[in-house]
């Protein structure tokens, strides 16, 4: 008679058994997290009827060291570590920028002086910047002492600024952090996710679906698939853009442990005249 009763129950009542586990930042005062990045790009740009392919590999480390803990928010001590950037251009020349040490080039000396300013950042258990504290003084000091036109200092830093500013970072930051359900949640239960997208060329809003797919070890597999819809979509600016991400999160911390992000962007139609294509692997680790 027991063992019908336990039948019965696991029969019609599947949901007594079912387990929500709780997936957010529980970060730690004093302790240093980091993310090591290898982004390689394919570029398809159509100009005039022209097209052309640029190939382009970034690596970057960044650590984020937690000085305080305030009830739903963490102010992390950020700051760039290294930084390289190597492009093969369609005409087959080869452009290299790193930040090893002091250069004559201008974005090698960027980066040399960017992995030396630290910057602040505020953020909660959900992965959401609140707050980016200092990055302006990154790009200030990243051009000083240059020898130009005022003019032409202003339009660098204004350059610099879109691609390396607030905005920009809050963005790329939060396509792998934006990613923590608000409750606790069951094994192939969805949520959803909203982050801005910002560059030079594109304001955008990327929304993501998470699912939980397994407990593994130490590590929750969480995996994404996003949409990118642009702010402004016109016949001029055609936008389409999808992620898929797969992450591997740190059961105690919440800290991505390792992260895969395939993004393709297209602006644009493939019969225009003007026509670009992007197909970026990325991936993170946290050593």
């Amino acid at each position: 008679m027991k063992f019908l009763l336990v039948l019965l129950l696991v029969v019609c009542c599947p949901t007594l058994f079912a387990q929500k586990t709780s997936v957010q930042l529980h970060l730690e005062k004093g302790k240093t997290y980091a993310h090591v990045l290898n982004s390689q790009s394919e570029i398809y740009q159509r100009s005039n009827g022209k097209t052309t392919k640029t190939n382009m590999v970034i690596t970057a480390k960044i650590t984020y060291k937690v000085k305080s803990v305030k009830k739903d928010a963490y102010y992390l001590e950020t700051q760039y570590r290294n930084m390289n950037i190597s492009i093969d251009q369609a005409d087959g020349t080869s452009l290299n920028f790193n930040s090893d040490k002091p250069s004559k080039d201008l974005l090698s000396n960027f980066f040399y002086q960017m992995c030396r300013t630290p910057f602040y950042i505020t953020m909660n258990s959900l992965g959401e910047i609140n707050s980016v504290e200092g990055i302006d003084r990154l790009v200030a000091n990243g051009i000083k002492g240059l020898d130009l036109p005022e003019e032409k200092v202003e339009q660098i830093k204004a350059n610099l600024t879109d691609a390396y500013g607030e905005k920009a970072f809050k963005g790329n930051f939060e396509i792998i952090t934006l990613i923590y359900p608000k409750v606790a949640v069951e094994f192939n239960e969805s949520w959803e996710t909203e982050t801005a997208i910002y560059s030079k060329s594109i304001e955008a809003t990327l929304k993501t679906n998470y699912h939980l797919v397994q407990s593994s070890g130490e590590y929750l597999q969480v995996d994404g698939e996003s949409e990118m819809i642009s702010k402004e979509q016109s016949e001029t600016l055609n936008l389409v853009g999808s992620a898929s991400i797969h992450l591997s999160l740190d059961k105690d911390s919440g800290w991505i442990h390792s992260a895969k992000v395939d993004q393709i962007i297209r602006i644009g139609k493939k019969e225009d005249e003007n026509y670009s294509f992007t197909k970026m692997k990325t991936t993170y680790s946290d050593q």
